[in-house]
């Protein structure tokens, strides 16, 4: 954690489950609250800061969810509640539970949320304050994208969003609000990208967004700048680093680049979570 200085503390053990990755989101009292994967998926735990940007953390809740088929995914509603999403063992159905009220108490169990997916669920708010959750179906046979009718308020049906892919899609907002998801098909071969014309409105029919003759290893990450505009980064298959930015924030993309020459490892597409 980093001190009032600007400096950073020393390692210490955080303890707890270390089976994947952690999701981590800030509840609306400030505190952060990180969501953890026993080895296996066994079951996932949650943990909270005692207070805003304490350095003090309550311990590991290690019944907060059950086994899991992949890491749990969290945002927070236009209304400062926090969602978590899960994928349920085997892939049989995707799971949620959220706070009753913002920074407080859990609802008492969990709520089957969608059906049989493929990959762990990916889960963004756009402008509009909506939530978008989207998840590959069994063996990615398409993706498909479920929203909020309302900020905060309940849910539209599950609804096609791009054909064959080989994991969960990346979501990224622009910089006016409105929500952009790239998908990879099996084998890397094809990078697309839909956008909504609107915050929080329909999509974009899509286009293709890799670069051709390039195989990509994994779905790419996308995350937005100081100046508003958007940088995507993309493994490929002979482990180097290619970036593509926005030309102007919200608006159109550079050509893809060369990130720096060295290796990088990524986790194939398709890989076990766990």
């Amino acid at each position: 954690m980093q001190r009032a200085d600007g400096g950073w503390y020393d390692w210490e053990e955080f303890g707890g489950p270390a089976g994947a990755a952690p999701a981590v989101a800030l509840d609306a009292l400030g505190r952060l609250e990180v969501f953890a994967l026993s080895p296996g998926g066994a079951s996932f735990a949650r943990r909270r800061q005692r207070s805003a940007g304490s350095t003090v953390w309550d311990p590991w809740e290690p019944g907060f969810g059950g086994a899991a088929g992949a890491p749990p995914v969290v945002a927070a509603n236009a209304d400062g509640r926090l969602e978590v999403f899960v994928l349920a063992p085997g892939g049989a159905g995707i799971d949620h539970r959220w706070q009753e009220t913002p920074g407080g108490p859990w609802t008492a169990s969990w709520h089957r949320f969608g059906t049989a997916a493929g990959a762990a669920p990916r889960v963004a708010r756009d402008g509009s304050g909506r939530l978008t959750v989207a998840a590959i179906g069994p063996s990615g046979m398409g993706t498909f994208a479920r929203r909020q009718a309302v900020p905060s308020g309940g849910w539209d049906t599950w609804l096609p969003l791009s054909g064959w892919s080989a994991a969960a899609p990346a979501f990224a907002v622009n910089a006016d609000g409105r929500l952009e998801v790239f998908t990879l098909t099996p084998g890397g071969a094809r990078l697309d990208h839909r956008w909504q014309v609107t915050p929080g409105g329909d999509a974009h029919p899509g286009a293709e967004f890799g670069e051709p003759g390039v195989r990509l290893a994994a779905t790419p990450t996308a995350a937005l700048d100081a100046t508003g505009r958007l940088h995507v980064f993309a493994v490929t298959d002979a482990s180097r680093v290619r970036t593509r930015v926005q030309a102007q924030p919200s608006g159109g993309w550079q050509q893809w680049t060369a990130f720096g020459d060295r290796l990088v490892a990524p986790l194939l597409s398709g890989s076990p979570a766990l």
